[in-house]
């Protein structure tokens, strides 16, 4: 029991990546060529796929997994195998979820800005001329302006990514 909730806690490093590349990855439109990916319990996007390596890339350049191994062997000083088992967190659990929703909602926020800004666009473009077929003009569009902003941002990218394991990091020092 205690393994799987140090699991799903790791998990919680990767999540805001994978929020955010799910996020732009369907403000794009490519929620129709869903990936099946076997070693994943859901399918994904290839964006989503793509922020969730970059996050595992992250976490091992940062150093971030020396942190999970130091936990690892603090839970084997603090719950010994066959002792009584503690109190579980389960509070610091669901905050940590909602925050890391809110990190990576706040990793997407440059390029579903831009996305956002082009629907408008193309909303307006559409009201002013209905014979144009928005589906054949905007999914292209989309899709270009958000592999552009997201080639733009992706050293604004790295420098958010880099500060959310920070902040994840000292979540868990507090931990101990």
């Amino acid at each position: 029991a205690l393994g799987a909730i140090m699991g799903f806690t790791f998990s919680l490093f990767i999540l805001p990546f994978r929020i955010a590349g799910e996020f732009i990855g369907q403000e794009m439109g490519l929620t129709l060529a869903r990936i099946t990916d076997p070693t994943a319990p859901t399918s994904g996007t290839v964006i989503g796929q793509f922020f969730e390596l970059i996050g595992v890339f992250a976490i091992f350049i940062s150093g971030t997994h020396h942190l999970f191994l130091a936990a690892i062997h603090a839970s084997f000083t603090a719950q010994p195998i066959g002792g009584e088992f503690g109190e579980i967190a389960i509070g610091e659990n669901v905050r940590a979820v909602a925050t890391s929703q809110e990190w990576g909602l706040l990793l997407a926020a440059p390029v579903a800005c831009s996305l956002f800004i082009i629907t408008i666009v193309l909303a307006m473009l559409s009201r002013a001329t209905p014979q144009l077929n928005l589906l054949s003009v905007g999914f292209p569009l989309r899709l270009l302006v958000g592999l552009l902003t997201m080639a733009m941002f992706l050293p604004e990218l790295g420098g958010s990514m880099e500060l959310i394991l920070l902040r994840f990091r000292g979540l868990v020092i507090e931990g101990f």
